[in-house]
């Protein structure tokens, strides 16, 4: 355990800054093996409390998570938390590799780097197997990276608690022997915190009144509240602008008119001559939405003396480190309000007057926020008008307000058969279940492309995020230039050939909500919708009609493969585990290993698994199709056992026959006996769906001799204690005459606290399809 010096250097060296007592706390507890559940005021450090632990033990040789996996439910948090934290790594240790991922900045879709920063969406469906930045073949990759991390999941109490709430705190139940985890609030009642932590077993930090009082951002802070019973018009805020104004409406096109509203009201007014006026909400592309962060920031600083007024949504409700003198903010729940005003007086020493508005019952409703919660709000907030809102006065509200109706979650949470859904989806992984575990998707990831057969990959090419219903109710009105034209082009996956390359069609469907709302991500002709860089797209011909031009993310690779024997393809795949998976994955193994009292060589049973994963491409029927195929580049030798053969972008594609199968039969035939059940379960599964993650069937096939004697010699090479206890005449190591089913050995997710087969299925997934993947681009 470290002292508490050493601690506090570390946080110093890493930040430049002295930490807080709660920000110490938080590294003591966590470094001394416990899941902690945070509460503390906005702005005060709680990014960095939960961070700088990871790198502590990341430093100081401690057995703890190789990754930490940062979930934030809105993607501008993501990516605001990101630049700051990887700014001050880069100084600190550039080999402290920080990555961000979502769906507008699909950087690091597989989840390698040591520090990610995502969104809840992305975490969630990468733990659940339906990965939305993955293709469906490889949605087994990614689970194996979030059993074995340290999870930070913040701002949780703005998740939906009757799905992604609720589908966080049964994860990490579940995976409490591997994954470690931090929940961080600074809105929740103090009886649901209570209650979580008891749930999770997980220890509780908060900032005592004595510290809140000496924390560098109360200090003379003020944020005086003032109420209205009317709709927020453009008017309030042209009166009321002071140096630096927020506006914080519910919805997107609340924003847009305002700020089109706003922006023809002053112009020509002297007044507002060197006033940047901004609108940022969730339907921008990726560049705009970063150049709008970057200006937001340096316009809403600590330091800055600039004049502006800034137009937005919940996009900024959190994560973005800004301030102002003035807020407009329609009403909305106690917690999200109180998320508003910390982009208000954020520092000590400042003072911000906000005015809180009511919604106009005849044009609008308060979603997306709940009628009879926000009303209560507006009516707390109406009896502490001119009164300064600190944390302990919004607490106060929120244990009013919020107490009764969280913990009837909580009983819903603790009662309810999540679980048995989570299973249910790893079973039959299909994005759909992502409607009842993770949030009803209502939102469309919208491509925007004249021709989409141009796109190789549509997960890794910039999109656009709408409100499904307001997408389709908008593109319903719309009259077609041509009868012939199309309006909405629908994504679907045909994969084959090369191991991990998908193939995509596109399909013309009519604007049906029938149709479409089964998709996460479709193609939009840009005829029909509208882009403009101040507002977004909108539906209103503000701005031009052919929109921006597709910017490739990712998918900059060419594809391509060469000619390889079965030997070299194993050997590099081993290499590629001892060098990259290895250190990811080798103390949540050892703590797997050491609980369950397991005495074989982690090694050597990865080694075994690698070995024998393609074991289907002995069969004669395989081999002689890619010697074949081979033999039109350049023709192998004769007497050479093909792991893969030449290919290059562009070239016809043939269809081996299938073979992952296979392998997984082999394995199960010939395991040693001192290899435990699990385990064994955990590498067949993996084995048989390296590419399907749904494969469980065998497909018939033979083996000569000679390529039997191949994988003796790898697997005493490389497994050296396994070696002689394998059955080396078992009958399935040279044919097998009739198809398979392999369903009874395989994976069942069933008692994943007491059993590890499901964990150790996703963690050997993980490793065997990367090392697949990165061997083959070597």
């Amino acid at each position: 355990m470290l002292d508490e010096r050493k601690i506090r250097d570390y946080f110093y060296n890493i930040t430049e800054f002295e930490p807080y007592n709660f920000q110490v706390d938080m590294c003591r507890k966590v470094l001394n093996g416990e899941d902690v559940v945070m509460q503390a005021p906005t702005g005060c450090g709680k990014t960095w409390a939960s961070v700088v632990p990871f790198i502590i033990a990341k430093k100081e040789n401690i057995p703890f998570p190789a990754k930490l996996i940062y979930s934030l439910p809105l993607r501008v948090l993501a990516n605001s938390l990101y630049k700051d934290v990887k700014e001050k790594l880069i100084k600190y240790d550039p080999s402290i590799k920080v990555t961000i991922q979502t769906g507008e900045t699909p950087e690091d879709p597989y989840f390698e780097g040591d520090i990610i920063f995502t969104t809840v969406d992305q975490s969630l469906s990468s733990a659940l197997l339906i990965p939305f930045a993955l293709p469906n073949r490889q949605c087994n990759i990614n689970a194996g990276a979030f059993v074995s991390s340290y999870h930070v999941f913040d701002e949780f109490h703005l998740l939906d608690w009757e799905r992604s709430l609720s589908t966080t705190i049964n994860l990490l139940r579940m995976f409490k022997n591997t994954a470690r985890f931090c929940l961080m609030t600074a809105t929740l009642s103090n009886e649901m915190v209570d209650r979580i932590c008891t749930f999770l077993n997980a220890g509780r930090v908060s900032v005592s009144p004595d510290e809140y009082a000496k924390l560098q951002c109360n200090v003379n802070k003020y944020r005086i509240v003032h109420t209205y019973n009317r709709e927020l018009k453009a008017d309030d805020v042209i009166s009321k602008h002071k140096k630096r104004t927020i506006v914080l409406c519910n919805t997107v096109e609340r924003a847009q008119s305002l700020f089109l509203e706003l922006k023809e009201k002053i112009k020509g007014n002297e007044r507002f001559s060197n006033t940047s006026l901004i609108c940022l909400h969730s339907r921008f592309y990726q560049k705009d939405r970063m150049q709008k962060e970057d200006d937001i920031k340096r316009l809403f600083s600590k330091e800055s003396d600039s004049d502006a007024i800034l137009i937005s949504t919940q996009v900024v409700e959190v994560g973005i480190d800004i301030t102002c003198d003035t807020m407009h903010t329609e009403i909305s729940e106690i917690n999200s309000f109180l998320q508003r005003i910390g982009r208000a007086a954020r520092y000590g020493g400042e003072e911000a007057d906000i005015y809180v508005y009511d919604i106009d019952k005849e044009k609008g409703t308060y979603l997306p926020y709940n009628k009879d919660i926000s009303q209560k709000t507006l009516n707390e907030l109406n009896e502490v008008q001119g009164k300064n809102m600190d944390f302990y006065l919004g607490q106060e509200i929120i244990n009013k307000v919020l107490t009764q109706r969280e913990l009837e979650i909580y009983e819903t949470i603790r009662s309810g058969d999540r679980d048995l859904r989570i299973k249910d989806c790893w079973i039959k992984p299909e994005r759909k279940w992502a409607t009842d575990l993770i949030r009803k998707i209502e939102n469309f990831n919208v491509v925007i492309s004249s021709n989409p057969y141009e796109i190789r990959n549509p997960y890794f090419v910039d999109s656009v995020s709408i409100n499904k219903h307001s997408l389709i109710s908008k593109l319903k009105k719309i009259d077609k230039e041509d009868e012939e034209d199309w309006i909405i082009k629908k994504i679907e996956e045909d994969s084959f050939g090369l191991d991990d390359e998908n193939d995509f069609s596109y399909t013309t469907v009519g604007v049906d909500e029938d149709i479409l709302f089964s998709y996460d991500r479709i193609i939009v002709n840009p005829k029909y919708v509208f882009y403009d860089e101040d507002i977004g797209l909108n539906f209103e011909k503000t701005g031009e009609t052919q929109l921006v031009e597709l910017e490739k993310v990712c998918d900059d690779k060419v594809y391509s493969m060469r000619l390889e024997s079965y030997r070299e393809h194993v050997q590099k795949m081993i290499q590629v585990y001892q060098k990259l998976l290895r250190p990811q994955v080798i103390n949540t193994l050892n703590s797997i290993w050491e609980r369950n009292k397991v005495d074989v060589s982690i090694d050597e049973i990865i080694n075994f698994m690698i070995i024998l994963h393609d074991y289907g491409k002995l069969n004669l029927a395989w081999q002689k199709k890619a010697h074949e195929w081979q033999a039109k580049k350049a023709p192998a030798p004769k007497d050479m056992i093909l792991a893969h053969t030449d290919w290059d972008e562009g070239d016809e594609k043939t269809r081996l026959p299938n073979h992952a199968g296979i392998g997984a039969l082999v394995c199960y035939a010939i395991a040693p006996e001192t290899i435990c059940d699990e385990i064994v379960i955990a590498m067949v599964s993996s084995i048989a769906r390296h590419h399907s993650p749904m494969n469980d069937s065998c497909e018939s096939y033979f083996v000569p001799e000679s390529s039997v004697e191949e994988i003796f010699e790898l697997i005493k090479t490389y497994c050296p204690s396994l070696y002689n206890d394998i059955d080396k005449r078992n009958k399935y190591l040279f044919k097998n005459t009739y198809n398979q089913s392999l369903e009874s050995y395989m994976v069942t997710f069933s008692d994943v606290n007491e059993s590890m087969d499901t964990i150790l299925y996703f963690i050997f997934s993980r490793i065997l399809r990367l090392c697949d993947q990165k061997a083959c681009e070597q």
